[in-house]
């Protein structure tokens, strides 16, 4: 019951942000269809030189996120929080809902590198925002903010979600080796860092070899 809970949350903000690159992506080929009209026209506004690089470039934006929705790559590796955290922000930003609750990071500590399968701590910050941001939603904020605390040791990601859960959340949180609880309103999440994943493996070696 649990599972199909937690995967239906994925499912219905995936779709979400589904649609939301799918409309960035029709604008995007909305905007090069009247280039090309323009150009039929005998325009001369409106050069290849001047306007393809800037719609290149953003199509090639739309498809990196398209592809950011689907894992290439299920095992977990040596990475930063903060790039993957950027991707996280750069599709969250296209619900086509929720777009109008801005988002408020906050950093304190120190954001030690973790190992981590990089799919999973993507859909592990998205799901974070997204019950941050429905939560300020209903409360008619117009801001949602999401507290990244961490130490050698340990990464804290938190957000209030209103008390809520999210099953989701903690299935991904349990595959990057992680937990995830409520604090009051906060839904909070807790990584074992790249440093702290090291330090239990060479203890597990010393158990192991030790008579």
């Amino acid at each position: 019951m649990e599972q199909g809970i937690a995967l239906a949350e994925w499912v219905e903000l995936s779709d979400a942000l589904m649609r939301g690159l799918v409309h960035a992506l029709n604008n995007r080929i909305t905007a090069l269809s009247a280039f090309a009209e323009l150009v039929g026209l005998g325009d001369e506004e409106f050069t290849p030189e001047r306007v393809l690089p800037g719609e290149l470039t953003r199509l090639h934006q739309v498809n990196d996120l398209f592809r950011l929705l689907v894992p290439d790559d299920p095992g977990p590796e040596a990475l930063e929080l903060l790039p993957v955290l950027d991707d996280a922000l750069a599709l969250h930003a296209h619900h086509p809902r929720l777009r109008s609750v801005r988002l408020d990071v906050q950093q304190s500590g120190t954001i030690v590198p973790l190992r981590v399968p990089r799919w999973a701590l993507l859909r592990l910050l998205l799901m974070v925002m997204e019950f941050g941001k429905r939560n300020a939603e209903a409360a008619q904020r117009t801001t949602s903010t999401v507290r990244i605390e961490g130490d050698d040791d340990f990464l804290v990601i938190s957000a209030d979600t209103g008390g809520v859960q999210s099953h989701y959340t903690g299935a991904m949180a349990l595959r990057c080796g992680g937990s995830v609880s409520l604090s009051g309103d906060d839904l909070c999440v807790r990584l074992p860092t790249l440093l702290q994943v090291r330090r239990a493996e060479r203890v597990a070696r010393g158990v192991i070899a030790s008579p």
